[in-house]
């Protein structure tokens, strides 16, 4: 082979690495920013879908949106009347529309006392703690506390603990006296006097 060529296969060859050196760079680059890409489209599907979500669960009714003490993101909704209290609770980081309901709160009143119907649902997220803190909360505005009123009987809160939620009863108790709720297992009730 002649000089001309040498120098001519190897000036090309250096310059064929090079030129394949910044291929690959441009196309690693690219499969960076088209995962980039991915990734905010997938955020904007799951913001989209949460969006759409929110607008069903609002329709026709005044409602909250907040964030429990683990940061999920809940949409609240109350339903109350002197004679009873509702509140459900919505899990707004699940995407689905019509899934994500997490808890629901039902107390209703019953001559001098309010009796916890139910309470459905949670997962030890911060939503029972929630709900009925916005129980405390209509409580207050309504200005029932009998004590403060000069009546003989004070108003209590109570419910009846389910036997078929027997594999829960740490939760249970942890949940109701962190409220703070007597929790009487012997029998089946938890109660506290407003």
């Amino acid at each position: 082979m002649s000089l001309k060529n040498i120098l001519y296969y190897t000036f090309f060859s250096s310059f064929e690495k090079k030129n394949q050196i910044e291929k690959n760079e441009i196309w690693k680059e690219y499969r960076e920013i088209k995962s980039e890409l991915e990734g905010m489209k997938n955020m904007l599907d799951f913001e989209a879908k949460r969006f759409e979500r929110l607008k069903q669960l609002m329709k026709g009714r005044v409602h909250t949106i907040t964030t429990t003490k683990y940061d999920k993101h809940v949409y609240l909704r109350q339903e109350a009347n002197e004679r009873s209290f509702r509140c459900i609770i919505y899990d707004l980081d699940n995407t689905a529309i019509h899934e994500g309901w997490m808890l629901q709160l039902d107390v209703e009143e019953r001559a001098e006392e309010f009796f916890i119907r139910d309470i459905q649902g949670g997962k030890s997220l911060g939503h029972g703690e929630i709900a009925m803190d916005l129980f405390f909360q209509h409580l207050e505005k309504r200005n029932i506390k009998r004590l403060s009123e000069g009546l003989d009987k004070a108003k209590r809160i109570w419910g009846k603990l389910s036997p078929v939620d027997k594999d829960r009863r740490d939760r249970q108790r942890s949940y109701y006296t962190k409220m703070g709720f007597d929790f009487d297992l012997k029998n089946m009730m938890v109660s506290k006097n407003l």
